[in-house]
């Protein structure tokens, strides 16, 4: 009876230490999160991790093609929007149709406005593209509407998803690039 009577009170005085220790726990908060600070994150910055990057600041990446006749890609990340920079446009013509849908180009030249209000993780960027009669396939003024979900992996890298939907045909079309960050303006 003894014995029982002792591993009884070990067994309480062990369940209160842990809620004892479970209350300490949630009273810091629990994990960091970017709002912390007692706010919503600000419009203008995301969070990867526990870390928070501020769109203000800016930065610039290189994103490479590697379809036929591929070419690289210059991004640059500011407050204002993302300015896309196709550096070289020299070997479309050993594209195919489908290679040329899935490439860098489904984002023209041009600045687009971000918005990352919804999910700091990412940077939303809704375009619309009108390609013109230069572009070997597709038709003059065919335009795309669409969305690019760019996300800051770390440091040094990043990933941008670009879906567009051709409003002649309703198709859509998808391309995923990785990219490094060259410099931080």
């Amino acid at each position: 009876m003894l014995r029982k009577s002792r591993i009884l009170k070990f067994v309480l005085c062990f369940s209160t230490l842990f809620l004892i220790a479970g209350q300490c726990d949630d009273d810091d908060g629990g994990i960091p999160q970017a709002d912390d600070d007692g706010g919503a994150v600000m419009e203008n910055k995301f969070s990867i991790g526990a870390d928070t990057y501020d769109l203000d600041e800016g930065f610039k990446g290189v994103a490479t093609n590697f379809a036929p006749g591929g070419f690289s890609t210059f991004f640059t990340f500011t407050a204002d929007g993302l300015t896309v920079e196709n550096a070289d446009y020299s070997g479309r013509g050993n594209f195919v149709a489908l290679e040329f849908y899935t490439s860098t180009s489904v984002l023209g030249d041009g600045t687009y406005p971000i918005d990352n209000s919804e999910n700091p993780n990412t940077v939303e960027v809704t375009y619309a593209l009108d390609f013109d009669a230069a572009n070997p396939f597709f038709p003059p003024q065919n335009v795309f509407n669409g969305t690019v979900d760019f996300e800051r992996v770390d440091d040094e890298n990043f990933i941008i998803n670009v879906t567009g939907v051709d409003n002649d045909s309703g198709q859509t079309f998808r391309a995923s690039y990785s990219g490094l960050v060259t410099t931080v303006q």
